[in-house]
């Protein structure tokens, strides 16, 4: 029998695992659109099995009018910017960051490069280790890895979401009412998902397009000024567009997806559990989420 410090340690440390699991492993069912943040609404629904989708789809709605709602997408690290350049962040697990961040709702955003894409390094993604986004990110007034071959999926300073071109930024003089930014995938795959509530499917045989795999995505209305997360188990791109149609979404981009793929309820939602509700599998360089007011007690 364990007695005396042993035992207090080893309390501690089946707690600690506990927490752990219910953040890291927390499998879910269907739950009916419910609040559970003030402006925050998470859906689980299951999908029809077909050979281009199946499994569960996640979702995450905000109003971006509520009180208390803030947006967050992962800034630059200082320090990685400051003594290991040209690298910009390091890889964390998005309920990691979502903890940190004191996130209400969060998935994994930007695809990403690091340091296993080096000669001879092992193909093991790693907590810590250094990264890059490959779409553009503009948070906290700073803008990384800019690129015109992208469209942008913005945000003003009172959170009223838009998609454009860059040139179309550029030709409305808009740059300045840009708060926060995630760019779209480069082409073949940078199509938007829908483009002013319309679907537009993308081709199909090249690669990423035919894959089922676990996928994530972001949609907007601009006009309710409304957000949705969305992650399915498996899918094609397309499989997405739909759901998103659905859900009111007016325009809508995919984001990292695969062993990325994400979803995080915040460690205060209320009338569900929190933690991981999909994915977890990899660590990832950027998160987007948001911030919001717990419902009361």
């Amino acid at each position: 029998m364990i007695r005396g410090p042993l035992y207090g340690l080893a309390l501690v440390l089946l707690v600690a695992a506990t927490a752990l699991a219910s953040w890291t492993i927390n499998p879910r069912g269907p739950v009916a659109r419910t609040e559970i943040y003030h402006g925050v609404f998470y859906t689980c629904e299951t999908l029809p099995e077909t050979d281009e989708m199946g499994g569960l789809m996640h979702v995450i709605e905000v109003d971006l009018t509520a009180p208390g709602v803030e947006l967050f997408v992962t800034p630059p690290d200082p320090q990685v910017v400051k003594n290991h350049a040209p690298w910009t962040y390091r890889l964390r697990y998005v309920w990691q960051t979502a903890y940190r961040e004191n996130l209400a709702a969060a998935t994994n955003a930007t695809f990403f490069d690091c340091r296993i894409s080096e000669p001879g390094r092992p193909r093991i993604y790693v907590p810590g280790d250094l990264a890059n986004t490959v779409q553009t990110i503009i948070t906290d007034d700073r803008t990384i890895h800019a690129s015109k071959d992208e469209r942008l999926l913005w945000f003003e300073e009172d959170l009223t979401p838009h998609l454009n071109t860059f040139d179309e930024i550029d030709q409305d003089k808009t740059w300045g009412d840009v708060r926060f930014g995630i760019g779209s995938a480069r082409l073949p795959i940078g199509f938007p998902l829908v483009r002013d509530g319309k679907p537009r499917y993308w081709p199909r045989g090249h690669g990423i397009t035919d894959a089922v795999a676990p996928r994530t995505a972001i949609g907007i209305d601009t006009a309710g000024r409304r957000m949705w997360l969305i992650t399915i188990d498996r899918g094609i791109p397309n499989a997405l567009i739909q759901p998103l149609i659905d859900l009111g979404a007016t325009d809508a981009i995919i984001l990292d997806g695969g062993k990325s793929s994400t979803m995080v309820l915040g460690r205060d939602a209320g009338r569900v559990r929190p933690g991981t509700v999909t994915g977890g599998k990899r660590p990832v360089a950027t998160v987007i989420g948001v911030r919001a007011r717990p419902l009361d007690r």
